[in-house]
Order: structure tokens, then C-alpha cells, then sequence
């Protein structure tokens, strides 16, 4: 697991929320069986990847061998910082010869169907454990759903598309 950013730009009018960011994100993915051993923190500045695309690049690539299946966002998924993240490992699994599968977020709330139009999209059935155990990591990112002004980063809205009992990836 790669962490681009460390999240501390989560909110315009909070300063530094990184640590806070960090642990959500360790126990999420501890949620998930992935031990916190197994996170690899580049720290590049949140809500700036593009301005480090090709530094991103290049601390990506000897991460990636032969063989391996990389995820990523989807390079068109209306965040700079997803989209940046989705076109250096476009590079990267370019250049290494492996395959990606990307993943949506934004683009369920601000694509239409017609941008997916020609692309190998995929559709995985989620069991009832799996999708308990996901909705269960999602939990673990308290500070994106409460925020003094009242407008969290992930509303109950923008958080619908993850209670579907599938995933749907691009490869």
C-alpha cells in the first residue's frame, strides 16, 4: 500500500491534519488486514500531486516489479490529486510492463455514464463480509465526516455509492 499524501490539506481552514489523517488511515487499512508494516508514506503535498507528478513516478517505480497488479485512482476522476495519482501509475505500470485496474470515487458524483463509454469497466460482486468489512474500514475516517462549518468531506450523498454490494474497477 502506497500513501501518496499524508491528507493534512483534508480541509481548506484546518491546519495540518496529517496525524489525524494518518491514523484513520492505519486503522482502516488494519481493518482490512493490511498491517500498518506493509504502508509505504511518500508524503508528497496533499492537494499538490500533479506539481510532483514525475517525482511520484519516480519514487513508484522501484516499488514496482514484474508481475504485479497495480490499483490507482482513475486518471479522470475530477480530483487533481486522484488524477495525477491515476496518470503516474499509467507511467509506471507503462514502463513496467504490469497491469492497473483503477478505481472510481468522484466520478460517481460528477461523470456521466457516457465517460466510461469504450472502456474495459468491470463489475465484482462483494460478498455480505466483504461488504460489512469495507463499510467498517470506511468508519475509521472519522475527521471526513464531521466538520465545524457542517460540510464534511464525505457526506452521507457522496458515501452512497460504497454501500453497493459491488465494486466497479477499469482495467
Amino acid at each position: 500500500m502506497v500513501a501518496i499524501t499524508d491528507g493534512e490539506n483534508a480541509y481548506a481552514d484546518t491546519q495540518n491534519m496529517s496525524g489525524i489523517r494518518v491514523q484513520e488511515q492505519v486503522e482502516a487499512l488494519y481493518r482490512l488486514g493490511v498491517p500498518e508494516s506493509m504502508i509505504r508514506r511518500l508524503r508528497l503535498p496533499d492537494r499538490d500531486v500533479s506539481a510532483c507528478e514525475d517525482r511520484l513516478v519516480d519514487s513508484l517505480l522501484p516499488m514496482v516489479k514484474g508481475g504485479m497488479h497495480l490499483v490507482a485512482p482513475w486518471k479522470r476522476d475530477f480530483h487533481p490529486d486522484h488524477e495525477a495519482a491515476g496518470r503516474a501509475a499509467a507511467r509506471v505500470a507503462q514502463i513496467r510492463g504490469v497491469i492497473l485496474t483503477s478505481y472510481l470515487f468522484w466520478t460517481w458524483h460528477r461523470g456521466v455514464p457516457d465517460m466510461l463509454e469504450g472502456l474495459s469497466v468491470e463489475k465484482v460482486s462483494l460478498t455480505d463480509a466483504e461488504l460489512q468489512t469495507k463499510r467498517y474500514a470506511l468508519e475509521a475516517h472519522a475527521s471526513q465526516f464531521d466538520h465545524a462549518d457542517g460540510q464534511p468531506i464525505l457526506s452521507p450523498e457522496l458515501l452512497m455509492p460504497t454501500q453497493r454490494d459491488y465494486e466497479v474497477y477499469i482495467r
